[in-house]
């Protein structure tokens, strides 16, 4: 067999071989992007045991996917730790944690910019996200709150595991009037109390303070907005639940605080409300819980709240604050390098003075709640899905004047988010319960100590439902009080002081409500022991025979 010599030309072979260069070249210059994760952004009730999984569309280079670039941190409990596994065949890598999370946690993800494609590109930024676990129980009905007091005026506490023991620990800051100015660590003593604590200077009136991990190693620190001259502090964790000196960072008249990974380092950057220059002030954390790089944006007039959250589901930390005397709250977009910018300016009522995010009617989006102390109101502001439009009338519920903070929560384990609110006029925190697609309803009010400012809640018993611990801020006494409410009181016919059993307490408050008019039970039904649908001394002679004659059991139906 013999061959012929074929021409070829010269000029489409060369453009042939560019277009073959140019489409590898591309290839692997190709930027990853995430196709999915697991959860989802902004997901609701998630299991306890799930395992995070994040797809991306090329791919990975697995040596640069690890406990580095790829960070979980809990809200109770800090930095996390698991197993990194990345599938080629899939391009999933998949993050299996080495204990189960708590119920009810925010759980944020954070994959930074150093992890690569096989072709050697990174992602275009760091990626950031949050998803809420599941609870387990609660009834939604608390007992009376457990006082402690303390000596100073608090304004702010926060809950969290700074021991590491895996059990929450509460931390709260005390200030003027009385120039003793301290943050007061209480630790968990396993069942939900805090018998003992120690406590740390600082100066300057703090007014705000989270515990977050801020330097990845020894657990949850703790950070500070001082509403004196300087501004902003940091007290870094030993790794024991004890803490270094303060670390001061100049600023005037800080009130509102919260935390982000702005910039998807994996490191948590602090956001301060400047009430005195109209500011906002981001410090950028350096890796090592030190921020000595600050960002400053203008704001409308007394910026008194803030709060991070992602908006528009683009897994970056967005920022919303509410100017006071502007009576309107404003959204700073991320462009996912941690540079923030003016998005939108939304009216709210008169004198709002507190802002968070939750996604309150299960779409997977995070609506935005404010509180107005003057009109006494709460709003929610329903997001419409790309952070773009929310909804222009927003829904208040009155309680009266003195709403001053809103905690989002599962308190019944039903699945969606309720409100507990703090109302400064009145003394008591109020809960209302979602019927699962936004709408509230007005349940129960309970007592606390003066003045009630601030809540936070988590799981303190370790009994699968969310209890809640509220600050006052009592500046005529010399004495501030902690209230902790725990969750899971049965509804138990005839219990009217709600303490779990029936007793002769229970006949007192009886006597004090139908002779000498004393006030009525968080859940009235429970004085129809003889289901006579009126409540009378009927009644209290049905509970006597019950507790000291052997009479029948109280019933309620």
């Amino acid at each position: 067999m013999s061959f012929s010599r074929v021409g070829v030309d010269k000029t489409y072979l060369m453009a042939i071989l560019v277009a073959v260069f140019v489409l590898n070249a591309s290839i692997i210059a190709q930027t990853p992007m995430i196709f999915s994760s697991s959860p989802s952004i902004n997901e609701l009730n998630v299991e306890t045991d799930v395992n995070i999984t994040v797809t991306f569309d090329v791919d990975m280079d697995p040596s640069t996917i690890n406990e580095s670039t790829f960070v979980v941190y809990s809200k109770t409990f800090g930095l996390l730790s698991g197993v990194i596994n990345y599938n080629p065949s899939t391009k999933t890598t998949t993050y299996d944690p080495n204990d189960n999370f708590k119920v009810g946690e925010i759980i944020t993800v954070i994959l930074t910019d150093s992890i690569t494609s096989m072709g050697g590109t990174p992602i275009d930024h760091g990626y950031v996200w949050t998803f809420t676990v599941e609870v387990h129980g609660g009834t939604g009905i608390f007992m009376p709150a457990d006082n402690s007091e303390y000596f100073g005026s608090g304004s702010s506490v926060s809950t969290g595991d700074v021991n590491q023991d895996k059990l929450p620990d509460i931390v709260f800051n005390v200030g003027l009037p009385y120039d003793e100015d301290y943050i007061t660590v209480q630790y968990n003593n396993g069942s939900g109390s805090f018998p003992t604590g120690t406590t740390y200077p600082t100066i300057d009136f703090p007014w705000s303070v989270v515990l977050v991990d801020l330097d990845k190693t020894n657990g949850l620190d703790i950070a500070i907005s001082n509403a004196g001259s300087r501004g902003a502090s940091v007290i870094l964790n030993n790794g024991d639940g004890t803490f270094g000196n303060s670390i001061y960072y100049p600023m005037i008249n800080c009130e509102g605080l919260c935390y982000a990974d702005l910039n998807g380092d994996s490191y948590y950057d602090l956001i301060f409300a400047n009430v005195a220059y109209d500011k906002i002030t981001v410090l950028v954390n350096g890796g090592d819980g030190t921020f000595n790089t600050r960002i400053e944006y203008e704001t409308e007039v007394f910026p008194r709240s803030v709060c991070a959250a992602d908006i528009d589901n683009d897994r970056d930390m967005d920022i919303v604050v509410v100017c006071h005397r502007s009576d309107n709250f404003q959204i700073f977009k991320n462009n996912g390098n941690g540079d923030l910018s003016l998005h939108l300016t939304i009216p709210t009522s008169f004198g709002p003075s507190f802002v968070t995010s939750a996604d309150v009617d299960n779409d997977n989006d995070l609506d935005i709640l404010t509180a107005q102390s003057a009109e006494g109101d709460i709003s929610i502001y329903f997001n419409e899905g790309d952070g773009n439009l929310f909804t222009p009338q927003n829904i208040s519920y009155d309680v009266s004047s003195g709403s001053i903070y809103i905690q989002p929560v599962d308190l019944e384990g039903d699945g969606d988010l309720d409100l507990v609110t703090a109302n400064m006029s009145y003394n008591n925190v109020y809960t209302f319960y979602n019927d699962g697609v936004g709408s509230f309803l007005l349940d129960s009010a309970y007592s606390t100590g003066p003045i009630p400012f601030t809540i936070s809640s988590c799981d303190l018993e370790d009994d699968g439902d969310m209890d809640f611990v509220v600050a006052t801020y009592n500046i005529a006494s010399a004495n501030c009080v902690i209230s902790i409410l725990r969750n899971g009181v049965l509804y138990m016919c005839g219990d009217v002081n709600e303490s779990g059993a029936l007793d002769f307490q229970d006949l007192v408050y009886y006597v004090e409500y139908i002779f000498n008019g004393g006030s009525a039970p968080i859940d009235i039904s429970k004085m129809d022991v003889d289901s006579s649908g009126d409540i009378n001394v009927t009644d209290l002679v049905c509970l006597v025979n019950y507790l000291m004659k052997n009479g029948p059991e109280p019933n309620c139906n």
